[in-house]
């Protein structure tokens, strides 16, 4: 048998990525002069923890927008995506329906120039409530979604910044056919704006199933503001929970008097904390949530008390002009990843083969956790060191 090195491969995303046998086979052949290489028998897998459940959700996401440099007037672009279409029902029509009111942008439309809706080739209708605030589009086609990929853009939304500041774009409906069968899966479908310098930060988190995590709390560019102490007040939803021992870790040491407390019965966090050596510095994590374990897939925000969330000056003064970006936790199933398929390859003697692509998927690790291992069952005809895995 032949084994192919195993080798972590080193990938910039969460969703499908492309690999490539990006060296030239070189087969040492003395008997024929021409041989079938089944490069679809090559056992290939990739080594992670065994699989459990398949999702039949379609993820909904997007990503928050974080520009200090955006003035009133410049336009900016939200891609809305989608993942796992081919672990869902096909989806012919689509109604997606965005809220901007919490948020210092107008709308200025849909755009679905080279998205997969423009792959299906379906028909689309948009609308902009200004009055509510609320942007809507819907499409419908006979080629299913899923015909340009089973994840990617599906629409890209064009807003106008009106004002330096900070808020939320929400989704209160998205609807996969007429009879909402896939779910669409919200929990990573809203987004911040901000365009401000100064950042107070929960940050997005991922835990497998069954494992507990952590969610970082930050701070970006604080200097100049003579930051000296904070109270922070934040919420957890249901159904994540903190530790209740040990509910937080204090990262920075910067903060020399600093206090936590977290009351389970209504998952409220408390941390204050003080420095008696100067201002805080800014650009780093301030303390992590340490999160218990799930027992199932799930997704929640946890979110600043706004009212109750300060920063004071060495005069003990309010500081004013930073924007509060909250976060979420998910809790992914440890799913199986895939393998696409390579069809049967034919080579003459001495002669190269390759590149070979194929595309190794994962819904929920980081693929640079990743190892991609492969076998042949005659090392005769293709030898080890003729055969390299690379990706990208």
């Amino acid at each position: 048998m032949l084994d192919f090195p195993l080798r972590p491969l080193n990938f910039n995303a969460f969703d499908e990525t492309t690999v490539s046998m990006t060296q030239p086979i070189r087969p040492l052949l003395d008997r024929c002069s021409q041989v079938a290489f089944l490069v679809g028998a090559l056992l290939l897998s990739v080594v992670l923890a065994a699989p459990s459940s398949v999702a039949q959700d379609v993820p909904v996401l997007t990503d928050d927008v974080v520009d200090s440099d955006q003035q009133a007037g410049d336009t900016f672009t939200v891609p809305v995506r989608v993942e796992n279409l081919d672990q869902a029902d096909d989806v012919f029509s689509y109604d997606i329906t965005l809220d901007y009111s919490g948020a210092p942008v107008s709308f200025d439309g849909f755009e679905t120039s080279g998205t997969l809706t423009d792959d299906a080739g379906m028909t689309t209708d948009q609308n902009d409530d200004e009055s509510a605030e609320q942007a809507s589009i819907s499409a419908f086609g006979s080629d299913p979604l899923s015909t340009g990929g089973n994840s990617g853009t599906v629409v890209i939304a064009t807003f106008t910044v009106e004002s330096q500041g900070n808020g939320s774009v929400t989704f209160p409906n998205v609807k996969f056919n007429d009879v909402n069968d896939p779910d669409a899966d919200l929990s990573r479908a809203d987004f911040d704006v901000i365009f401000s310098d100064n950042i107070l930060s929960i940050e997005d988190a991922r835990v497998r199933v069954g494992e507990p995590g952590t969610v970082a709390v930050s701070a970006t560019d604080l200097s100049g503001l003579d930051v000296t102490s904070l109270d922070i007040e934040i919420a957890v939803s249901d159904p994540v929970e903190l530790d209740g021992q040990d509910p937080v870790r204090f990262v920075t040491d910067e903060l020399d008097q600093r206090n936590a407390d977290y009351d389970a019965s209504t998952d409220e966090l408390s941390v204050s904390g003080f420095s008696t050596s100067g201002a805080l510095s800014g650009d780093e994590v301030l303390f992590e949530l340490n999160t218990q374990a799930l027992s199932s897939e799930a997704s929640a925000s946890i979110a600043f008390d706004d009212a109750n969330t300060e920063l004071r000056d060495s005069d003990g003064n309010v500081v004013s002009g930073v924007a509060l970006k909250d976060g979420s936790l998910e809790a992914v199933a440890n799913d199986a990843p895939t393998i696409s398929q390579i069809d049967n390859q034919t080579i003459d003697e001495d002669t190269q083969l390759g590149p070979i692509d194929f595309t190794v998927g994962d819904q929920n690790n980081d693929p640079s956790e990743l190892e991609v291992d492969g076998t042949s069952d005659d090392a005769d005809l293709v030898p080890e060191d003729g055969i390299e895995l690379g990706g990208s």
